[in-house]
């Protein structure tokens, strides 16, 4: 479902969004995308749902629209899309930014979220399976010119080439780390010889790689190898 949500002040959007599946039955994904400030929504929206009715009427509406988001207090109207899937149990909801429009089509993706969700896996576990870099990742690296020379951007941009086309930057540490993840060894061996590697406590290292590998997981980048 396509939709669009009013954010009020003084209530994070996400709180306010998440009563709304309260009683459903169901668990729930929202994909937020842009969104509009009272004004530019009105401006945006108005000419799209009503006929243009002369410049006098039609400035008159866009002002009953705009008095009447500032007396409910609304600070933005955002956009975005949500799936909803009916199951028995302890119901959840899942927020996600996404910073661009989804290539079609994206139902693989979805699946995918919940199954990642309904496992979820220990730290145990995380570390005794094997995980691989999804297909169609790409690792950027970007050159720069600035002051008269060229040089290596602090961040390499992982990127998605199909479903959310989702972004994320990584320090080359963290890439070289990433680029491992070829499904071969079991992440426990990859976090033991980045322990001797690393200059960092072992409790540090592990917690920052299981982080990571589930943040990649959830936002569809790794697979796991049965």
């Amino acid at each position: 479902m396509l939709f669009e949500w009013p954010e009020i002040e003084g209530q994070p959007w996400e709180e306010r969004l998440a009563e709304w599946f309260e009683g459903s039955g169901c668990d729930a994904l929202v994909y937020a995308g842009g969104g509009h400030d009272p004004v530019r929504y009105a401006q945006v929206r108005l000419p799209v749902v009503t006929a243009s009715a002369g410049k006098e009427v039609d400035y008159r509406r866009f002002e009953e629209w705009v008095e009447y988001y500032k007396a409910n207090k609304v600070k933005a109207i955002h956009m975005g899309f949500l799936t909803m899937r009916r199951r028995s149990g302890q119901n959840w909801v899942q927020f996600e930014r996404v910073p661009s429009e989804p290539r079609m089509p994206t139902g693989e993706a979805i699946l995918r979220g919940f199954g990642i969700r309904d496992r979820r896996l220990s730290d145990e576990q995380l570390l005794g399976a094997k995980f691989q870099v999804a297909q169609g990742i790409q690792l950027r690296q970007v050159v720069e010119f600035r002051d008269q020379q060229w040089s290596s951007a602090p961040n390499l941009p992982m990127t998605q080439t199909s479903g959310f086309l989702r972004v994320h930057d990584l320090t080359p540490d963290v890439a070289e780390f990433v680029m491992k993840l070829d499904g071969r060894a079991r992440l426990g061996e990859l976090v033991e010889s980045l322990v001797h590697e690393a200059s960092a406590p072992r409790e540090r290292v592990q917690a920052e790689c299981l982080s990571l590998v589930r943040k990649l997981l959830e936002q569809d980048f790794l697979r796991e190898v049965q």
